[in-house]
């Protein structure tokens, strides 16, 4: 069989076609190119964005009047709390449902004033029943005490009469029937039947005998002290339940101000978990603070300290370091003190955030005024829209806006009168970047 040789050829694409299909595969390439570049960007930005914007950062710095220097020597942050021995638990003396709440959170309350009330019924029925067992156990026990009536003994005297009249008159019948039974008058059968007779009188003699006697005597003295052993059992027992009854109502042991509610209606108080709020005094208020463990050699008690409060960082409270903790916190690098302010005037509240300064060795605590001065800024961290003016503020590790009144200018700084903390984190760099509540970092 004859092959065309020519048929066995491969087809090639003439040069032409090869060169029109060269910009498609070019445009492909770069597309692709394109993808995987907006791919690695939109990656990098979304982990920038997790972890955060990278800021430069920098802090307002106190001029003292006359350009003299602060007699701060150090700031730590704190918050406010109760004083020692509050706060104090308000707790139910027994478990139960609470059925009302009478005070509500920041309420002032008396002392011995009732807070809550619990569900009573079923407390109110075990009361009961526990009296009415106490008053029969008592009427028992007034029996026993008083002994057997005179006419009870009489009584059983007069029925002892009457069973030996019996036990006289069978015993002759039953003679009389032995004798007959001996001269074969009547049947051994009817002189026995008489026997027995007289054998159930005596039995019953001996038993009212007996009888007679027990009521002669009286009860016995363990008997009497069984009994008055039981009243007294059952006494305890109504007393216990009376006052179940009364621990319903659960009253403060202290006056002061409601500063939680740790149930709510509806809720159950136990044994273990009894706390239904708890109480503090405005007036007994202190200050936590975690101070570096580099700046521990500066705290002692009786060191005079100023305090700041988020709410109203314009003002300074004079106070005291009161107590230093004995251990450090190795995890935070930190040791904890306790600095009470020097007088309140009702305005600081608990868990209130503060700033603590701690005042260099021969200074002293102002009387409540700010200390001379004026507070400085980087022009760069200032943001001017029209009249108003803002700074940006890291704060839990994001961009915090602070709308701030600004004053005049000093070289490259800017004086702040009013809306910062002296010891705010400010954002100096890509503020054109920045919108409120962004996650940043610091470089």
């Amino acid at each position: 069989m004859a092959v065309d040789l020519n048929d066995l050829r491969i087809p090639r694409e003439n040069a032409a076609s090869r060169r029109a299909r060269w910009p498609w595969v070019l445009l492909v390439a770069m597309l692709l190119a394109a993808a995987v570049g907006a791919a690695v960007v939109l990656r990098g930005r979304a982990a920038a964005a997790e972890e955060g914007l990278a800021v430069s950062v920098a802090r307002p710095t106190w001029q003292a009047e006359g350009g003299g220097p602060s007699p701060r020597s150090f700031t730590a942050g704190g918050w406010v709390e109760p004083a020692f021995p509050w706060p104090v638990a308000v707790t139910a003396l027994t478990p139960g449902r609470v059925d009302e709440l009478l005070v509500q959170e920041g309420d002032a309350v008396a002392k011995d004033q009732v807070v809550a009330r619990l569900y009573d019924r079923d407390l109110r029925d075990e009361a009961a029943r526990a009296r009415a067992e106490h008053e029969a156990a008592k009427a028992r026990l007034a029996l026993l005490e008083a002994g057997y009536r005179k006419e009870d003994v009489e009584e059983a005297s007069a029925r002892l009469e009457e069973l030996q009249a019996e036990l006289g008159l069978f015993e002759k019948v039953e003679a009389r029937a032995r004798a007959l039974a001996a001269e074969g008058i009547v049947s051994r059968e009817q002189a026995e039947r008489d026997e027995a007779a007289v054998l159930g009188a005596r039995a019953k003699v001996k038993a009212q005998e007996a009888r007679l006697a027990l009521l002669r005597a009286g009860p016995r003295k363990e008997e009497i002290e069984a009994a008055r052993a039981e009243a007294a059992r059952l006494a305890a027992d109504a007393a216990l339940a009376g006052k179940r009854l009364e621990y319903v109502d659960v009253r403060a042991p202290v006056a002061g101000t409601v500063l939680r509610l740790l149930v709510e209606k509806g809720g159950r108080v136990t044994m273990e978990k009894p706390a239904v709020a708890s109480l503090y005094d405005p007036s007994a208020l202190w200050v936590r603070v975690d101070v570096a463990q580099a700046d521990a050699a500066k705290v002692r008690t009786g060191r005079p300290i100023e305090v700041q409060t988020l709410a109203e960082p314009e003002r300074t409270f004079p106070g005291t370091i009161v107590r230093v903790d004995p251990a450090a916190d190795f995890a935070k690098n930190t040791i904890t003190i306790r600095v009470r302010f020097d007088r309140t005037d009702g305005r600081l509240h608990p868990d209130m955030t503060a700033r603590v300064h701690f005042l260099a060795e021969g200074g002293a605590a102002k009387t409540g005024a700010p200390e001379r001065g004026r507070l400085l800024v980087p022009r760069t961290a200032v943001v001017r829209q029209g009249g108003a003016a803002f700074v940006v503020e890291i704060v839990g590790g994001k961009a915090t806006r602070r709308d701030v009144e600004v004053g005049g200018t000093l070289g490259d700084a800017v004086e702040i009168l009013k809306g910062l903390s002296p010891e705010a984190r400010l954002i100096v760099s890509d503020l054109d970047k920045i919108q409120d509540g962004m996650k940043v970092k610091e470089r």
